[in-house]
């Protein structure tokens, strides 16, 4: 194993006198690693390095041209980064760091949060001690997630997963609404039409009641709390208003369409970010022409195998395309139209409970349609702010 490492170099001796050399090793019992016969037809012999003056002297004393190529091998590299230690000790100084730096959180990453943005919730986390900079053999994740939970009444669920240096949060809101601690005043208003099927009254004074039928923009709770003992009150309303819901789901796919048709041509930005800071490589490039999609691909900066943090790599690659005619069958527009459908329908369904639906399809000369009727139970209220002159 240890030869494997050991240093070589190669000994060169000219077409003319190789067979000469070759007979001479033969009587000398010369132990050598390989040989070979180059393209130019001298004898290249592979030996180690220690035995270079053993054979230096044998062909001189027969008068034998050679020559050396330069040491090389694993012992050889450590020797010339010996000599020059300054190098030898910025090597051992990276690899440190970059071992030191695969045990911080370098970056955080927020999933499944729709009314709490992403800094709100860092926010949370660095009250309970989590952030950027922690040191991640000590993190106790049970205790941080009760931790979290016990201290913020806006999160039901929370999940925190460590890759590398990203820790990716995932969490689950609380169906109690996030109320913006500057409104004053507001009412509660329907965002759609529906039927009222039930009503959690919390703050204000409630003006619809159950079984009634609201339309977009009716008032469900209110704000102004008129009473005989206190007179006029001016508060902030909330509550949480269900009610049942129809929705329209409308697809059509023509038989003949417009259609992307991407050619061979793919332009690519690469950027290196560094915390906020970005750095465009190389600094200078070309320009889009065209019709582009744009993909963006973010993966952390790597460095002999090892995750550098807080570097990322930002690829952007544009794939150009042009746009042509496509004429389709009867089979391929049904499935593009259920396929749409199907996304149409998660996405009403994203915030309300599905209690029936009516599909129907139809063909003509143009194409393939689906029309579908939702029947929902969801949260209708939505808080209107309003302001006292």
């Amino acid at each position: 194993m240890i030869r494997a490492f050991a240093t070589k170099v190669k000994l060169i001796i000219p077409a003319h006198q190789k067979s000469k050399a070759i007979d001479l090793l033969l009587i000398n019992s010369l132990s050598y690693i390989s040989s070979k016969v180059t393209e130019n037809r001298a004898l290249e012999i592979v030996i180690y390095a220690k035995k270079q003056d053993e054979f230096k002297r044998l062909f001189k004393d027969n008068k034998i041209e050679f020559s050396f190529s330069k040491p090389y091998g694993f012992f050889s590299v450590l020797e010339r980064l010996k000599e020059r230690y300054g190098i030898f000790l910025g090597f051992l100084i990276l690899v440190l760091s970059i071992y030191v730096s695969s045990l911080f959180v370098w970056r955080i990453e927020i999933q499944g949060n729709s009314s709490l943005t992403n800094d709100e919730i860092i926010d949370m986390l660095s009250a309970t001690n989590f952030k950027v900079g922690c040191f991640i053999p000590t993190i106790d994740y049970d205790q941080l997630h009760n931790k979290i939970l016990l201290e913020n009444n806006e999160i039901s669920w929370v999940s925190i997963n460590i890759e590398g240096n990203v820790a990716n949060v995932k969490i689950k809101e609380s169906e109690i609404p996030k109320l913006d601690k500057n409104i004053q005043h507001s009412n509660i208003v329907a965002k759609c039409d529906g039927q009222i099927a039930e009503i959690i009254l919390i703050n204000g004074e409630r003006v619809v009641k159950l079984k009634d039928t609201v339309k977009k923009g009716d008032i469900l709770i209110s704000g102004v709390i008129d009473s005989k003992s206190q007179g006029v009150r001016y508060v902030r309303a909330s509550g949480e208003i269900k009610a049942y819901t129809q929705k329209e789901i409308n697809i059509f796919v023509p038989f003949v369409e417009r259609e992307k048709k991407y050619t061979n041509s793919v332009y690519n930005e690469i950027y290196y970010k560094i915390f906020n800071f970005k750095i465009k490589f190389p600094l200078k490039g070309g320009n889009c022409v065209g019709f582009y999609d744009t993909i963006e691909k973010r993966e952390n900066f790597s460095l002999i195998g090892v995750q550098i943090q807080p570097i990322e790599k930002i690829t952007k690659s544009f794939y150009e395309y042009t746009e042509a005619e496509v004429e389709r069958s009867r089979s391929q527009v049904v499935d593009i139209a259920f396929s749409r459908f199907r996304n149409e329908l998660d996405v009403c369904l994203r915030d309300a409970t599905l209690i029936s639906k009516d599909v129907a399809t139809n063909y003509d000369n143009n194409g393939f349609y689906i029309s579908c009727k939702l029947y929902c139970l969801e949260e209708i209220g939505t808080e209107i702010p309003f302001y006292l002159d």
